[in-house]
């Protein structure tokens, strides 16, 4: 599943992504980051991010948020989309990027792209029981100025 997930062909790379979600482990996280963040389609991104989702719904995982976020730039609206509902599977990171990727996404140009950043912050709110609330409060209004 590895070497498909390095193939040449993005049908293969994109196919590859469901065997790794089910695989899961470390290695299979590390692919499909790979994919969400370096591939050069945007069917296999989107794809990538999705079975990421679905991995970390079954074991969550914030050591690859800060790879993550440079997705936040993606030029693809669903792209943007999938990795905030991606993350929003994970609990809050505590990365020095938390307060970048907020940024980027509240202030998305796409209304879409921001309710899916607002329910990543609920969803972190909920993750924890509100005890990050107090602490993303904060960093919220400091945005705001």
């Amino acid at each position: 599943l590895l070497q498909l997930s390095r193939d040449r062909v993005p049908a293969v790379r994109q196919s590859a992504t469901f065997g790794l979600a089910l695989a899961g482990g470390s290695g299979a996280a590390d692919a499909l980051v790979t994919l969400a963040t370096r591939d050069t389609v945007a069917r296999v991104r989107l794809t990538a991010l999705s079975r990421l989702q679905a991995l970390w719904m079954m074991q969550p995982c914030a050591e690859h948020i800060l790879s993550l976020a440079s997705r936040t730039m993606d030029a693809v609206i669903p792209v943007r989309c999938q990795l905030f509902a991606t993350l929003a599977t994970c609990p809050m990171p505590t990365t020095s990027c938390l307060a970048e990727l907020l940024c980027r996404g509240l202030r998305d140009a796409n209304a879409v792209v921001r309710a899916e950043c607002r329910a990543m912050v609920w969803a972190w709110v909920d993750f924890d029981g509100g005890n990050s609330a107090q602490g993303l409060l904060s960093l919220l209004q400091n945005l705001k100025s």
